[in-house]
């Protein structure tokens, strides 16, 4: 299996069975975690660095899938490195790294690309936010000049730093606006933090913020929220696929182009969503439909064979089903 074999999947929308196909044909002596470390750094990235936001999403995937120390730097490569231009790139990556050092807080690796992950103006720390990280990473190695260099507190008249800590800035925007702290700090990419308020909303609420945000600013940050809350809920849902399938059409916006276009791939990661929903609750006969209502002729994303026992099983359910019959109609002209 060659990788642009593999990548035809990917830039399909078949995830799933790009993963699968490389796991075949790779090789017997590699270990578990070479494997996905080889998956993601030449199928992954290399997609993301053409301007496809399959890459991407597939690096999340793989990710959620197989978390590992490795797969944080690539999700965060096909982001803020494959596709900078998506709104909040860099902020999707500072939240990447973050949750690296959360697993593994002696990388002093993860603390510099923090300090350089910030390709645009908007992407920058604010000093007082990069002097806290160096003063951790200091609390660490203290003989280290980089971060000594970054530590750049402002001086009171007293000559004495004025240390204001991250925590003290959430805790007002919280008092402001609740509701707007909770959209801010997403953009922000301070997922780590959020998990300190996350338990003041309903569900359904934090949905809709979500999608506020992609709605009104096209942040990727919305999106790449959502895979990190379902890690820290430990479940995958097909309500919170469906969630990202919508947001795709949002976040996916080329907003560079002077007409309403969307970069290469959302269509298909859109699809990859909805699949991935039909898939985790398979005795929903509305997600299969839903699944079946993005059928054209010639989407490539869809395999045949798997459509065809598809809709014969909405039938037997659901005999009356528009969607089932419309591709049995389909199919069968096809012959």
């Amino acid at each position: 299996m060659k990788i642009v074999d593999l990548e035809v999947f990917v830039k399909k929308g078949n995830f799933k069975k790009a993963v699968e196909q490389f796991n075949i044909f790779a090789p017997d002596s590699l270990t578990q975690e070479e494997l996905q470390d080889r998956f993601e750094r030449s199928v992954t990235l290399g997609i993301a660095f053409d301007g496809n936001i399959c890459g991407y999403g597939l690096a999340c995937f793989v990710d959620f899938l197989n978390e590992s120390l490795d797969s944080y730097v690539n999700v965060c490569s096909a982001v803020s490195g494959g596709m900078p231009y998506l709104i909040n790139a860099y902020q999707a990556g500072f939240a990447r790294i973050m949750r690296r050092i959360e697993r593994d807080s002696s990388d002093r690796n993860a603390y510099v690309w923090i300090m350089l992950n910030s390709g645009t103006p908007e992407g920058e720390l604010p000093e007082d936010e990069s002097s806290e990280i160096a003063e951790v990473a200091l609390s660490k190695w203290p003989e280290d000049e980089y971060f000594k260099r970054l530590v750049e507190w402002p001086i009171d008249e007293h000559g004495k730093p004025q240390k204001r800590f991250f925590i003290q800035k959430m805790a007002e925007m919280f008092a402001r606006d609740k509701r707007q702290a909770f959209k801010d700090l997403i953009i922000q990419g301070r997922f780590l933090e959020l998990r300190l308020i996350r338990s003041d909303f309903f569900e359904y609420e934090i949905d809709a913020m979500l999608m506020e945000i992609a709605r009104e600013t096209y942040s990727i940050c919305a999106y790449d929220y959502v895979w990190h809350w379902m890690r820290d809920m430990r479940r995958e849902t097909a309500q919170k696929h469906l969630l990202m399938a919508e947001m795709t059409w949002f976040v996916g916006i080329n907003t560079m182009s002077k007409e309403t276009t969307h970069y290469d791939g959302t269509k298909e990661l859109h699809f990859f969503h909805i699949y991935r929903a039909a898939e985790l609750e398979p005795e929903s006969i509305e997600l299969q439909e839903k699944l079946l209502s993005l059928y054209e002729v010639d989407n490539e994303s869809f395999d045949l064979d798997e459509t065809k026992v598809l809709v014969d099983r909405v039938l037997q359910v659901s005999p009356e089903s528009e969607q089932a019959l419309r591709m049995q109609k389909i199919l069968y002209s096809s012959k």
